[in-house]
């Protein structure tokens, strides 16, 4: 059987945001709420400057299992 890895997008934790934010207007998910689950070490990121970026999917799934 052969695994085929789904096409994953990095983004910044706004753009995450507004991706959640678009699929479902009334969420209670924030820029800090991210924030603090990076801080915490629950939703990897990637530094690039002084940027954070994440996968969107590592946050969708994150919330999934901890909601």
């Amino acid at each position: 059987m052969q695994h085929i890895e789904q096409k994953k997008r990095i983004r910044s934790i706004n753009q995450t945001v507004a991706i959640i934010k678009e699929m479902d207007p009334d969420t209670a998910i924030s820029y800090s709420t991210i924030r603090k689950a990076i801080a915490n070490e629950m939703i990897p990121c990637i530094f690039v400057g002084n940027r954070k970026l994440i996968v969107v999917e590592d946050v969708m799934e994150y919330f999934r299992i901890n909601c």
